[in-house]
């Protein structure tokens, strides 16, 4: 699967420099067009390139979200050293900035997630410094225009980061990393700057449930992903049903601690499939039918244990997606028709080792008929559309 395959370069980039910007992103927007910056064949599947590396500056090496809004396609890139922004298109080939230099403060080194509620667009930002800033959460009708919501982190500064956003029965949900006194999550009703009440608190007792790692409405219940990377006891899943009780479906890392990282959820063929983040044996993929029994269907990092996290996971088109953080050889990723048979769907790194990952499910989305990835790279986060990949006949698996 790894050999015999095609990798067809194609570098066309003009870059312009237009005057421009929002509020909070003073200054140059940068506008890139006519980008084509590659294409990977491999068994049938097809990827292209559609953003000019970190759009155009090296330092944005990580785009880490993807969100549509408005009838265009929203990225973020981190830029630890001037602050993260975000670019928007209507053709994944000219791209806009929108907001730059972390909405105005260089310490929003990160936009970790973006999410559209009640006809706004929201971003979560921060960075993952145990030491940093507190995260902060921005708003925009318009995609331009952004608004402030909440800016010290809920009020504890050990908030580095609002890192998710999931919305379950009409209320906005927010998630953050705290590496100090544990996870919070917080919601409301309106998304409005003084608005939001906690529901979970210190880690739901346990300071070493640092961070969220995706959230996920499934069945009635609303599910968040819980990673644990210096706790040892691996990492949890818990749910609710009115958004105040949560209870753990899953503690102990699915029986080995060493599955510490978790990745963001996806609903396919009436299954909930979650990745885990495993150093030692590399990622696992588990899947259930009812939010509590689960069945692991991928080991041993898809048989390479420098995939040591399955980071993504998207259903598209009959398939379900799983891409991978690959520090040795590039982010790999993984499809499936039936969530138990898995082919290989690119090449390593999409051509490139040093595009290791993407960032949990925040980092793919499905626009306009096509499926889009952000990576993390040295050298500037790219984007990758999925062109063409073989068709699923129908399959079914049994009940596990």
């Amino acid at each position: 699967m790894r050999n015999g395959r095609i990798t067809l370069r194609l570098v066309t980039v003009v870059a312009l420099l237009l005057l421009g910007g929002s509020v909070a992103a003073q200054g140059p927007v940068r506008e890139l067009q006519s980008v084509s910056q590659g294409m990977v064949l491999a068994s049938g599947t097809a990827w292209k390139q559609v953003n000019e590396s970190g759009f155009g500056y090296p330092n944005n090496n990580h785009v880490t979200a993807l969100e549509v809004f408005r009838g265009q396609l929203y990225a973020s890139a981190s830029n630890a050293e001037n602050g993260a922004g975000i670019w928007r298109t209507k053709r994944p080939v000219t791209w806009r900035r929108v907001v730059s230099s972390g909405f105005g403060n260089p310490t929003n080194a990160v936009i970790f997630d973006m999410i559209e509620f009640h006809g706004e667009l929201y971003a979560g930002t921060g960075s993952w410094s145990h030491d940093g800033a507190p995260g902060q959460i921005w708003r925009s009708c318009n995609g331009v225009d952004w608004a402030l919501v909440e800016g010290g982190g809920f009020g504890n500064a050990n908030n580095t980061g609002i890192v998710n956003f999931g919305i379950f029965r009409n209320t906005l949900y927010a998630g953050t990393v705290n590496n100090a006194d544990g996870l919070e999550i917080w919601r409301s009703r309106t998304g409005n700057s003084g608005d939001w009440s906690r529901v979970v608190v210190n880690g739901k007792d346990d300071a070493g449930n640092t961070i969220t790692d995706g959230f996920i409405d499934f069945h009635g219940f609303f599910y968040v992903a819980v990673e644990t990377p210096a706790d040892g006891h691996g990492g949890e899943i818990w749910r609710t049903k009115d958004g105040r009780t949560w209870t753990s479906v899953m503690t102990g890392g699915f029986g080995d601690t060493d599955n510490s990282g978790m990745g963001g959820f996806a609903v396919f063929g009436g299954y909930l499939y979650v990745g885990t983040g495993n150093a030692t044996t590399g990622t696992q993929i588990y899947r259930s039918h009812n939010g509590t029994t689960w069945t692991q269907v991928v080991g041993n990092g898809f048989g390479d244990t420098n995939n040591w996290k399955a980071e993504s996971l998207i259903a598209f088109n009959g398939r379900l997606y799983a891409g991978t953080k690959n520090l040795t050889t590039g982010i790999e990723v993984w499809s499936s028709c039936d969530g138990t048979t898995w082919e290989q769907a690119n090449d390593n790194g999409f051509g490139d080792e040093g595009n290791s990952g993407t960032l949990w499910s925040v980092g793919t989305v499905a626009y306009n008929g096509n499926l889009y990835i952000g990576t993390e790279n040295a050298d500037g986060g790219e984007v990758w559309s999925l062109l063409h990949d073989q068709r699923c006949s129908v399959r079914r698996s049994p009940r596990d």
